[in-house]
C-alpha cells in the first residue's frame, strides 16, 4: 500500500517520490470540494417551484382555463364582432354563473322555432326577480325554473334575448306576468331562466280537442295526407265550467297586457302559445310570457315603427302592421282577438283557405274571421271590436278587462273581490276542473 499523505518526518521524502511518480503515471491528485451551502439549495428549490407554476398556469390558461361565455358562445355559434358586442352589453344584467344552473335536458317543458324549454335548477341562491310569495324568503334554497336554451343563434335570435332581458327590468315582477329570473350559459348556448309554469294556453286549448273516429279504410289511407288536421278531432261544447275557467284566463291575460301597456312596452306576439298556465287550486293562473319581440313606443306617439324585417307571427298581426310596419296596444289588442278565436276553435286552422300572402288583401277588403262554431256570439263581440281597421277606435285592454269582468260578475261566475290595491282575485271554489 502506499501511502500520499502520510504525516510521519521519516516517511515524508518516501511519500513525495511516491506521489511524484503518481503524479507522472498520468493520475490527477483528488481533491474533495465543500458541501454546498443550505442556501443554494434554497435557490435550487425556489427555482423549480417557479418553474412548475409557470408550466400549470399556462398549461391553465391556454387549455383548462373555462371561456368567458360570450366567447364560447360567440365561437359555437359564428357570431360576427358586432354582434359580439350587441350580446356582451348584456352580459352584467341579470347574469347567473353557470356553475349555479342545472339543466334536466330529459324534462322537455316547450320547443319554439329557434329554441327548446326544459326542466332546470336554480343552485344555493336567490334570483334577481322573485316571481312567487313563497320565493321572497328563499334566499339560499335550490328550486326549480324553466330554461331557455337556444338551438340556433344569430342577430335575430340576439336582439330577442336583449328584448327578454330589457323586459325582465322594466316589468319587474306582475301576477300576470311570467317574470325572467335571469339568464346563463348552459353548454355554450344562451340560457334564459323563467319561473316555472305547468303547461302554455296552446297545449291547454289542444287537450280539450275531441278526436274524431278514424273510419278510414286501408284504400283510403292515401288520402289522408289532404284532409285537413280540423277534421280529425272536434270541437267540443264548452259547458258552463270551462266558459267559466275560458272567462277567467282571458280576464288575467288582460291585465298582465294592460300593465305591459302601462310600461310603454309593445308585445308584438301576443298568442295563445305565448301566455302560460299553473293550476291555482281549482282554476288556473295566467301570465303573459315571451318578450323576444316587444318594444319600446315613442312616447309621444305610443307607437313602435319597425324598421327591420323579422320573422313576424303574420296571422295574428294587424292591418297597419303589415301595411305600415306600425305596432301599438291597439296591434296587441287585435292579436288578443286573434287569441280569442283560438281558445274557442280549439286552435283550428287560422284563416282557413287563405295563404299568408293573401292575408293582408283579404284584411284590406274588410274582410275578418268568422266565428268558430261553438264561440258564444257575446264573446265573437268582443273579439271583433278588436279588428276595426282604425287602431284608435278598438277597445283598450282596460277596456276588455272591464267587459270580462262585467261578465263574470253577471253570470255569476265567481266573486271578484278588490282591496286596496285594486288586486282582484276570483273566487273559483265552485269551479270543477277537469279534462
Amino acid at each position: 500500500m502506499v501511502i500520499i499523505n502520510s504525516t510521519d518526518p521519516e516517511e515524508m521524502p518516501y511519500s513525495a517520490i511516491c506521489k511524484e511518480e503518481v503524479l507522472q503515471a498520468g493520475f490527477k491528485a483528488r481533491h474533495m470540494s465543500p458541501p454546498l451551502q443550505w442556501y443554494v439549495w434554497v435557490i435550487i428549490g425556489v427555482s423549480i417551484l417557479a418553474i412548475v407554476i409557470i408550466a400549470a398556469n399556462v398549461l391553465y390558461w391556454r387549455f383548462l382555463r373555462p371561456k368567458d361565455p360570450i366567447d364560447m358562445i360567440a365561437q359555437n355559434f359564428k357570431l360576427n364582432e358586432e354582434e359580439k358586442k350587441l350580446f356582451s352589453n348584456a352580459r352584467d344584467k341579470l347574469f347567473i354563473d353557470e356553475t349555479m344552473v342545472e339543466v334536466d335536458y330529459n324534462v322537455i317543458l316547450g320547443r319554439g322555432a329557434s329554441s327548446t324549454v326544459y326542466k332546470a335548477i336554480i343552485k344555493g341562491i336567490a334570483p334577481s326577480l322573485r316571481p312567487k310569495k313563497e320565493l321572497e324568503s328563499a334566499v339560499s334554497e335550490d328550486y326549480i325554473v324553466a330554461a331557455k336554451v337556444s338551438n340556433q343563434f344569430g342577430r335575430e335570435q340576439i336582439e330577442e334575448l336583449i328584448g327578454e332581458i330589457e323586459a325582465a327590468r322594466t316589468l319587474e315582477n306582475h301576477p300576470n306576468i311570467c317574470s325572467m329570473l335571469g339568464w346563463s350559459t348552459h353548454l355554450g348556448a344562451p340560457c334564459l331562466l323563467f319561473e316555472s309554469m305547468e303547461l302554455d294556453l296552446l297545449s291547454y286549448i289542444k287537450s280539450l280537442r275531441v278526436e274524431s273516429i278514424d273510419t278510414t279504410s286501408e284504400n283510403d289511407s292515401l288520402s289522408q295526407a289532404s284532409v285537413p288536421v280540423s277534421e280529425h278531432y272536434s270541437v267540443p261544447d264548452f259547458d258552463e265550467n270551462q266558459q267559466k275557467i275560458y272567462l277567467q284566463i282571458l280576464w288575467q291575460a288582460t291585465k298582465g297586457l294592460e300593465y305591459i301597456a302601462s310600461k310603454n312596452i309593445v308585445h308584438r306576439d301576443v298568442a295563445a302559445r305565448n301566455f302560460l298556465l299553473s293550476r291555482s287550486g281549482v282554476t288556473f293562473t295566467a301570465k303573459v310570457a315571451d318578450f323576444g319581440l316587444c318594444s319600446n313606443v315613442d312616447e309621444n306617439t305610443n307607437v313602435y315603427r319597425s324598421t327591420l324585417n323579422k320573422r313576424l307571427p303574420i296571422k295574428w298581426l294587424a292591418i297597419e302592421c303589415l301595411v305600415d310596419r306600425t305596432f301599438s296596444q291597439a296591434s296587441d289588442v287585435w292579436a288578443f282577438g286573434i287569441t280569442m278565436i283560438e281558445m274557442y276553435s280549439c286552435a283550428s286552422e287560422l284563416y282557413p283557405g287563405i295563404g299568408l300572402n293573401e292575408v293582408t288583401d283579404f284584411l284590406k277588403e274588410g274582410k275578418r274571421m268568422e266565428k268558430p262554431e261553438k264561440m258564444p256570439q257575446e264573446m265573437y263581440d268582443i273579439a271583433f271590436s278588436c279588428w276595426n281597421e282604425d287602431p284608435s277606435s278598438r277597445p283598450t285592454f282596460l277596456d276588455l278587462r272591464d267587459q270580462f269582468e262585467t261578465i263574470l260578475r253577471s253570470k255569476d261566475y265567481g266573486y271578484l273581490g278588490i282591496n286596496e290595491n285594486d288586486q282582484e282575485e276570483i273566487d273559483a271554489k265552485s269551479i270543477d276542473v277537469t279534462f
